[in-house]
C-alpha cells in the first residue's frame, strides 16, 4: 500500500506516520485534513496492523462522518469496518449497548416541551396579576435552552443567563425535576447522548474500560469545536492507553452558541502532552485570498500562532479581491444581482450571509427580480416568524374583519386583555368583543376594554385604505406592536433584536409593493419556494433555468447562487464567494460583550472569507449624511487593498 503516503506534503507525511500516543493536528482552511486523516487510518491499518474495528473516527455532522467514510472505502479495494459517526451517534450506541439501565427511547422535542411544561406549571407560581400572568408552554424554551447548555458546558451561571432574570432562580429544580421524569419514563434527548455517557462512565469505570478495549485508535476531526462535557467523554473514553489524532482548527471554531471551546486544544495539547503538527499549505484559495483572510484572523490574540501559504501558483490579470462600497443596501443588492446575472454557467457562487434574516432579506430581493437561487439550509421561512405573523395578522383582519383567529392573535398585542370568548361569532368578531364587554360591564376595567377596543376598530378602519408601508409603520408605532415587544422580551436582549430586525425587513419589503393583495401573493409564492416545491429547489447545478415569479417567466442563463449562512457554509469552498453587509452590527453582531465574542465574530468572517477558491467579493455600506453606517471592524487592515476594483470582479 505505498500509494498512502503518494503525493503528500511534509506536513501531511509527518500527521500521517506518527506514532505518538496524541498528536493535535492544525489544519487551516483547504489544508486537505480530510485527505490526511483517511490516509492516517489506512496507515494504521496497512502499516501498523491496528485491526480496523479498533479504530473510532467522530466528526461532527452526519454527512462528513458519511463523506469521511465514502472517502476511505473509496480509497482500499475492500470493506474495512472502522467506526465512522458523530458524537452523538456514537455514544448513543454505547449507551444502547451498555449494561446498565439507562433510557434508550429517544425523546421528541414536542413532548420535552411537554415535559418542561408540566414541570414548570408544578414549581413556578404562573397566578400573578393578569398582567404578569405567566403561561407555562410560553416560557419553557427559555429553560429547554438553558438546559442544553448545562448539558454541554457544566457552566450553572451561563446556562440562568438564558432565562428571564425573575425566574431563573428556579431553573435547578425545574432542571432536576424534568430529569425525574425523563428518566422515569425511560427517555434520552439529543444532549443526553453525551452528557448521560460521561456520568455513566463517572459512575461505572468497568464499563468504561469495555470500550477502552475496543478503541485503540480515536480520531477526532474538527476538534475546535468541542465542548466540555464532549472533552471529558472522549478522555475517559480514552483512557491510559488509546491513541488520540485529534484535527481542528481554533480560528474556525465558530460555534460558541452550542458551548464549543477553542481552549479545548489548548488544554488537549498539555493534558495528553500531545504533538503538535500545521498544515501549512491551503490547497483551496489562492494567495490573495489566503493573504487577506491571514490579514483579518491574525487580529486575534488567543489563537496559535500560524502562517499558511497558498499552494496554488495561478497567476491572474483579474483581481482576486475587492471591496466594495455603498451608500444604500438597494445599489448594494442590485450590483450583486448584476454578478450574479453575468457569471459563468460552469462556476460555483456563494452568497454567504452572518444571519438567516439577512439571507432572507436577499433571497426575497432575487425573487422579486426573476432571479433562481438555491437555499438549502433548513431554516424558518422569514414570512412565518411570529412578528411576520403578527404584522400580517393585523393587515389582513383590517382588510376583510371576518377572521376570528387573526383577530385573537393580536387582539393582546398590546395587551388589551380581551378573552376569546368576548370576540365568539365570525361575522364581526371586534365588535362583538365590543358588544360583549358592554353587555358584562361589572367585569374588571369593562369600560377601559371596550374603549381600546374602539381605538383599535379606528385604526384598523384608517389603515384599510393605506399602501402596505404605511401600514406596517402605522401598526409598529401607532399601535403599538414594537413597543409590545419591547416590553415582552425586556430581559431577552437577544430576542427582542431579532424581533426588531424582522420589523425592519417587513418595512423595506413592504415598500415594494402598492397594495396588500400583490404583497401576499408573492409571500405565498416565496413560501412554496422555499419549501422546496418551486424555483429554489429547481435551479440547480448552473444550467439554463425558468423563474417564474407573479406570472412572469424570465430566461436566466447563468450560474445558480447558493444562499446560505456562515455557520452552513463550514467546510464547503466555491470558485466565488460574495459576503454582503460587511458593516458594524452585522461583522461583529451588535450584541457582543466582550473580547472573546469579538473574537469568534472574527472567526465567523474568516471562516466566510476562506470558502473562496478564485474570487472574493466584500460589500459594505457607508450610509447617508443622516443615517451613516459603519464597515465593519474586521475590514480595518483591507481598506487599501482590492477597494472599489468592481471591473475586475469575475
Amino acid at each position: 500500500m505505498s500509494d498512502i503516503l503518494d503525493g503528500l506534503s511534509e506536513a501531511q507525511y509527518k500527521a500521517v506516520t506518527t506514532t505518538s500516543r496524541a498528536c493535535l493536528l492544525l489544519a487551516g482552511p483547504g489544508s486537505g485534513k480530510t485527505h490526511t486523516i483517511t490516509a492516517r487510518i489506512r496507515y494504521l491499518i496497512h502499516n501498523r496492523g491496528v485491526p480496523p474495528e479498533n479504530i473510532l473516527v467522530i466528526t461532527f455532522t452526519k454527512d462528513a462522518a458519511i463523506s469521511m467514510q465514502r472517502r476511505f472505502n473509496e480509497s482500499e479495494e475492500g470493506i474495512y469496518p472502522v467506526v465512522f459517526g458523530t458524537f452523538h451517534s456514537v455514544f448513543y450506541q454505547i449507551l444502547r449497548a451498555g449494561r446498565d439501565h439507562s433510557p434508550k427511547k429517544l425523546l421528541s422535542d414536542s413532548y420535552k416541551k411537554r415535559i418542561f411544561s408540566k414541570v414548570i406549571s408544578s414549581i413556578i407560581p404562573t397566578k400573578r396579576s393578569e398582567k404578569d400572568r405567566l403561561i407555562p408552554g410560553e416560557i419553557a424554551p427559555e429553560f429547554i435552552s438553558a438546559a442544553s447548555v448545562y448539558k454541554n458546558t457544566d457552566d450553572l451561571k451561563r446556562s440562568k443567563s438564558l432565562i428571564r432574570e425573575e425566574l431563573s432562580s428556579y431553573f435547578e429544580d425545574v432542571l432536576k425535576a424534568y430529569e425525574s421524569v425523563r428518566k422515569k419514563e425511560g427517555y434520552l434527548d439529543f444532549d443526553d447522548m453525551v452528557y448521560d455517557l460521561r456520568n455513566l462512565f463517572i459512575m461505572n469505570p468497568e464499563e468504561a474500560g469495555i470500550w477502552q478495549e475496543r478503541f485503540s485508535h480515536i480520531l477526532i476531526d474538527e476538534y475546535q469545536d468541542i465542548n466540555k462535557v464532549q472533552y471529558d467523554t472522549v478522555k475517559l473514553l480514552a483512557g491510559e492507553r488509546a491513541e488520540i489524532f485529534a484535527v481542528g482548527d481554533d480560528d474556525q471554531s465558530i460555534y460558541g452558541f452550542r458551548g464549543s471551546e477553542p481552549a479545548c486544544l489548548r488544554r488537549f495539547k498539555d493534558d495528553y502532552n500531545a504533538e503538535e503538527i500545521y498544515l501549512d499549505l491551503n490547497f483551496r484559495s489562492n494567495s490573495d485570498i489566503v493573504d487577506v483572510s491571514t490579514k483579518v484572523i491574525t487580529e486575534n490574540k488567543d489563537r496559535f500562532v500560524k502562517n499558511q501559504k497558498s499552494a496554488r501558483n495561478d497567476p491572474s490579470s483579474k483581481e482576486h479581491f475587492s471591496l466594495i462600497r455603498f451608500e444604500e443596501q438597494k445599489p448594494e443588492y442590485e450590483f450583486i444581482k448584476k454578478l450574479i446575472a453575468g457569471s459563468c454557467e460552469n462556476k460555483s457562487l456563494g452568497v454567504l450571509f452572518r444571519t438567516n434574516l439577512q439571507m432572507q432579506r436577499f433571497a426575497a430581493f432575487l425573487k422579486s427580480n426573476d432571479i433562481p437561487f438555491e437555499m438549502k439550509e433548513k431554516q424558518l421561512c422569514i414570512y412565518d416568524h411570529p412578528a411576520c405573523i403578527d404584522l400580517m395578522s393585523y393587515l389582513e383582519y383590517a382588510d376583510n374583519g371576518k377572521d376570528e383567529e387573526k383577530l385573537y392573535r393580536v387582539i393582546n398585542k398590546p395587551l388589551r386583555y380581551i378573552s376569546r370568548e368576548a370576540l365568539g361569532g365570525k361575522s364581526d368578531p371586534l365588535e362583538n368583543a365590543i358588544g360583549y364587554y358592554i353587555r358584562n360591564h361589572d367585569e374588571y376595567n369593562a369600560d377601559k376594554r371596550v374603549q381600546s377596543l374602539r381605538i383599535l376598530r379606528k385604526d384598523l378602519d384608517f389603515i384599510k385604505e393605506r399602501t402596505p408601508y404605511l401600514q406596517v409603520r402605522y401598526i409598529r408605532q401607532k399601535i403599538g406592536l414594537e413597543k409590545y415587544y419591547e416590553m415582552n422580551f425586556k430581559n431577552n436582549k437577544e430576542l427582542l433584536e431579532e424581533y426588531k430586525a424582522v420589523l425592519d425587513f417587513m418595512s423595506d419589503d413592504a415598500a415594494e409593493y402598492g397594495n396588500l393583495e400583490d404583497w401576499l401573493l408573492f409571500q405565498e409564492e416565496y413560501r412554496k419556494d422555499f419549501k422546496g416545491s418551486g424555483d429554489i429547489k429547481d435551479t440547480a447545478k448552473g444550467k439554463t433555468k425558468t423563474a417564474v415569479n407573479a406570472g412572469k417567466m424570465q430566461i436566466i442563463r447563468s450560474c445558480i447562487p447558493e444562499l446560505m449562512t456562515v455557520h452552513a457554509s463550514k467546510g464547503l469552498e466555491f470558485d466565488t464567494v460574495i459576503i454582503p453587509d460587511a458593516n458594524e452590527g452585522v461583522y461583529p453582531h451588535s450584541r457582543l460583550s466582550g473580547i472573546k465574542e469579538t473574537e469568534e465574530e472574527r472567526r465567523i468572517f474568516y471562516v466566510a472569507m476562506t470558502r473562496a477558491k478564485n474570487r472574493l467579493l466584500i460589500t459594505c455600506i457607508t450610509g447617508t449624511k443622516d443615517h451613516p453606517r459603519s464597515p465593519s471592524r474586521f475590514l480595518n487592515n483591507l481598506i487599501d487593498q482590492g477597494e472599489d476594483k468592481s471591473d475586475h470582479i469575475m
